[in-house]
């Protein structure tokens, strides 16, 4: 199995990681030690769950339970801020919460560190320097080793990138999100500012909740012991139409080029610049397919032939724009300032007034510092870079700082 940087950070990792969060739900204990197992010798290396995981804890207790001494042969990742609790007392991305949600996911995991803890979602109510200062606090500690987050969007990571930088503590490494063939909602700006910060990008759903795999037919029946049978919302999300479409001409494509649609689903997002590991779920030791190819070739050489073969090229026409394979109508429309946040003001397409929004840029640039505190004055700079500059870049920095504003002093409350 081939070994990768996550991001810009010294950590290694297999190409494909190991999804833990059927252990404890769909797999009982035994299936799921010969998963582990079997994984571990196939020389997959990032094993990924989350506290919330199998109701509560469930997939953590297993991997602590199953691993014992092989615990050093792998790089173990989890996740917190989800709801713990049916109270909302444990959620969230809190200081005080984040110091007792490690505790109990070191307790439940049996080890007394996490290569990689994540935050599993933005918590909109905590001060983003809160959290990174208790997770720089954890990192000091030796309770943690790197850091990462899932499911932000995209203004939320430039927003951490400057926070981490400014107060001078550790910054995350690495980002999760849904990236597939048939679902690159990612393209549009999370990936462009993961690819900025040098932040390693760990896809789920590869398969897209199996469609990819090339196991569900147009018109029949899901097999009973699918996904799509035990959860017909899962179906109704990507079985659609278009989706189908796409499904099928991406099987043609495989099948000349006589590569299979797990080979052509995994290699194309491993060839994906950003991405360091994939992250793919059994629940059967033969499910483990899709964690190895069958060749000497590894992904990264399967991708590059495929891409030598027109794969780009037949995606980009297949899959409109980079857009996800759902139907136009679920996918949110854009507001006209999100379309000049991607394209910049005044682009001859959108038909917009100029001066209206280089008017609206000058008021954003002179917001009067008495306004804003310290706190907030970084949140403020890192949707100022975001909004005035598509590429993410920042176009001033704190040494640039107005010599009629006092530098913002950021440490410890």
């Amino acid at each position: 199995m081939q070994i990768r940087n996550l991001g810009s950070s010294g950590l290694r990792v297999s190409a494909v990681g190991l999804g833990c969060n059927n252990f404890g739900q769909r797999t009982d204990l035994e299936t799921s030690r010969k998963v582990i197992h079997k994984a571990i010798d196939l020389g997959i290396t990032l094993f990924d769950t989350a506290d919330i995981y199998a109701g509560m804890g469930g997939s953590e207790t297993v991997l602590g339970t199953v691993l014992g001494d092989r615990r050093k042969d792998i790089v173990l990742a989890t996740k917190y801020a989800k709801p713990m609790a049916t109270d909302g007392t444990k959620q969230g991305a809190s200081r005080r919460y984040i110091m007792s949600a490690v505790e109990a996911s070191l307790k439940r995991l049996k080890t007394d560190y996490i290569d990689l803890y994540q935050q599993h979602d933005y918590d909109p109510l905590t001060p983003i320097d809160e959290t990174l200062r208790a997770l720089d606090d954890l990192v000091r500690q030796g309770k943690v080793r790197y850091i990462g987050h899932s499911n932000f969007p995209a203004w939320r990571i430039a927003e951490a990138e400057y926070v981490a930088r400014a107060m001078n503590v550790n910054r995350f490494v690495s980002c999760q999100d849904e990236y597939s063939l048939l679902v690159r909602d990612i393209e549009k700006d999370l990936l462009p500012a993961a690819m900025e910060y040098n932040l390693g990008l760990l896809p789920f759903f590869p398969l897209a909740s199996g469609l990819l795999t090339g196991k569900y037919q147009r018109g029949t029946a899901a097999p009973a012991d699918t996904r799509f049978a035990k959860a017909p919302a899962l179906k109704d999300r990507y079985a659609t139409p278009r989706n189908e479409d796409i499904v099928e001409k991406l099987q043609a494509f495989a099948g000349a080029r006589g590569h299979t649609m797990l080979e052509l689903a995994f290699s194309w997002l491993a060839a994906r610049p950003q991405v360091s590991s994939v992250i793919a779920g059994a629940t059967r030791v033969a499910d483990q397919r899709v964690l190895r190819l069958k060749r000497t070739e590894t992904y990264e050489q399967v991708g590059a032939h495929l891409m030598g073969t027109g794969l780009q090229t037949f995606v980009a026409k297949s899959v409109e724009d980079g857009e996800t394979g759902r139907d136009e109508d679920v996918l949110p429309s854009r507001s006209r300032e999100q379309e000049h946040l991607k394209c910049g003001p005044c682009a001859p397409a959108c038909g917009s007034n100029r001066s209206t929004f280089s008017s609206q840029n000058s008021r954003r640039r002179t917001v009067s510092a008495s306004s804003v505190s310290n706190s907030s004055r970084v949140s403020v700079a890192a949707r100022w870079a975001m909004r005035l500059k598509p590429s993410f870049r920042p176009i001033w920095s704190w040494s640039r700082w107005p010599a009629r504003l006092p530098a913002p002093s950021i440490g410890r409350r």
